[in-house]
């Protein structure tokens, strides 16, 4: 819902006048726009059977991670509730799951009812990871040639114009001076 200064709701405005502010507000702005995303927290599942457990756990096929950083997927309850929706990125040792740092708890817990004999160790991280949202609006693609890719433990990619960053704080505030 886009909320005009006068405090008027958009769909009781002309679109055309929403339009030309739109143009103009994009015709000011860099290519490349950025956002922290602070209410998004990160747990990581390592271990030995990772890939494998996370299989079982969630809805999507994570043997197509690897080719798809940023693949979307639900943790279910038994009775097919989704408790949370996940981002997923690759890591040496197992994946990183991106959600809402409120729903970390619950899903730390139901994950760990079914670990059973599995080598896998669940762990909240949200603390050690800054994660960032990106915006190209330049042409699109450009990006393949400017963030580089293991700089960040995590680059997600949501669609060929929007990204997520995931890293250490550091490592992701260097990530996006860099960018045009």
């Amino acid at each position: 819902l886009f909320i005009l200064p006068d405090h008027r709701v958009a769909a009781h405005v002309h679109l055309s006048c929403i339009q030309a502010r739109l143009v103009r507000y994009d015709a000011t702005m860099p290519t490349s726009r950025y956002c922290d995303l602070p209410d998004l927290g990160v747990v990581s599942v390592t271990g030995a059977d990772a890939r494998s457990f996370l299989q079982g756990q969630l809805t999507n096929d994570l043997r197509m991670l690897d080719d798809h950083p940023g693949l979307l997927a639900a943790a279910c309850n038994p009775q097919g509730r989704v408790l949370a929706i996940l981002r997923l990125a690759a890591i040496d040792d197992g994946v990183l799951l991106l959600l809402g740092r409120a729903l970390i708890p619950a899903l730390l817990a139901h994950l760990a009812k079914y670990v059973l004999r599995a080598r896998v160790q669940l762990e909240d991280r949200s603390d050690e990871f800054s994660i960032a949202g990106l915006l190209e609006t330049g042409s699109p693609g450009a990006w393949s040639n400017e963030v580089p890719t293991g700089v960040c433990p995590g680059i997600l990619v949501a669609s060929s114009r929007r990204l997520l960053l995931a890293g250490p704080a550091a490592t992701v505030t260097s990530t996006l001076a860099d960018l045009p």
